[in-house]
């Protein structure tokens, strides 16, 4: 019998005593917590094999232990334990049934305030190449992204190195150490949010800006597979340009959007920011970062991403923008 109805359920850490259960039609079980289920593909957490990927036309029936979010093709969403028998899910405390082939999408939302204890997460991308022959070319770039969340806080920072040599020649040395705040209000959708940034580019005569701002943001969705959020406000920018230096205002508008992909082998990330300074002669800054990370086993990936830096203004004889197109690798823990 095949199970079609989860598309995403989201890995949140789970206490001991709590376990979904994955019952398969020759009647093997698995416990664990059901992460996501898509394309295929059913994926559980485990205490004794770690995460386990496993055919959804294998499994007979997926029961949860805790509420979880059902979204049909007729597009009504139920909230409630689920279970499935005989071709059907069950919610439970709702009364409803759902025909198997009607079931879109099961997720266990990350509403904020649901850590209660702080929830760490950290992610390390390097990518270095050098190249040899009629020319010397070197090229590094080291990128790192933290986060912690309880109750209704949550706190990133990110940061970026950028290196790169022609023939001993140094073309890019960039230097982005980016920190954000959020407090989600009681909606959970809706946050104040608070920013604060550290750039730097030697060659363009940027050393430093900093940026210091707060506006507010809405959370669209977050689930198992992923997350979409934006932010927008105003901020104070502190620019050192060499001969001259001088703080302006600005407005500020960002984008944060990541998906899990393929059994959660994969992901796809994309993030943006905008920053119009009100000033005629500095212009806009426009940065951005998209790829994929394959997910090689628990800590260890592989990712192909582009990070974008594009300013309006820059010295004479600089590029307006710098594009970095890199493969590495990375570790998540």
């Amino acid at each position: 019998m095949k199970v079609r109805f989860l598309a995403a359920v989201l890995a949140v850490v789970s206490s001991p005593g709590w376990a979904d259960r994955l019952t398969f039609a020759n009647g093997d079980v698995i416990t664990g917590t059901v992460t996501s289920l898509e394309g295929g593909h059913v994926v559980i957490q485990t205490e004794y094999a770690a995460r386990i990927v496993v055919a959804q036309d294998k499994v007979l029936s997926i029961d949860t232990d805790d509420e979880v979010q059902v979204s049909t093709a007729q597009g009504d969403i139920i909230n409630g334990r689920v279970s499935t028998e005989e071709g059907s899910v069950t919610i439970a405390g709702t009364g409803a049934t759902v025909a198997l082939a009607d079931v879109k999408r099961v997720t266990r939302s990350s509403t904020p305030g649901m850590f209660e204890a702080a929830d760490w997460s950290h992610k390390v991308d390097l990518a270095a190449t050098l190249s040899k022959g009629n020319s010397k070319t070197e090229t590094f770039s080291l990128l790192t992204e933290s986060s912690m969340r309880k109750d209704q806080n949550e706190h990133t920072l990110n940061s970026a190195l950028f290196r790169d040599k022609d023939d001993e020649v140094t073309t890019r040395d960039q230097m982005d150490i980016d920190y954000g705040y959020k407090r989600f209000l009681a909606n959970d959708k809706w946050f104040f949010a608070a920013n604060g940034e550290y750039f730097r580019d030697k060659l363009k005569n940027i050393d430093p800006r900093i940026t210091v701002g707060a506006g507010a943001g809405y959370r669209f969705w977050e689930n198992s597979l992923g997350a979409l959020t934006v932010e927008f406000g105003l901020s104070a920018v502190y620019e050192d340009l060499g001969l001259e230096d001088g703080t302006n205002p600005a407005a500020r508008w960002a984008l944060d959007y990541r998906r899990l992909l393929a059994g959660e082998r994969m992901e796809f990330f994309h993030r943006h920011q905008i920053l119009k300074i009100l000033d005629s002669d500095r212009g806009e800054v426009f940065e951005a970062a998209t790829g994929l990370r394959f997910m090689l086993n628990e800590w260890w990936d592989a990712s192909l991403r582009a990070d974008l830096r594009h300013e309006t203004e820059v010295p004479a004889g600089s590029h307006k923008t710098d594009i970095t197109y890199s493969v590495g690798v990375g570790v998540r823990f």
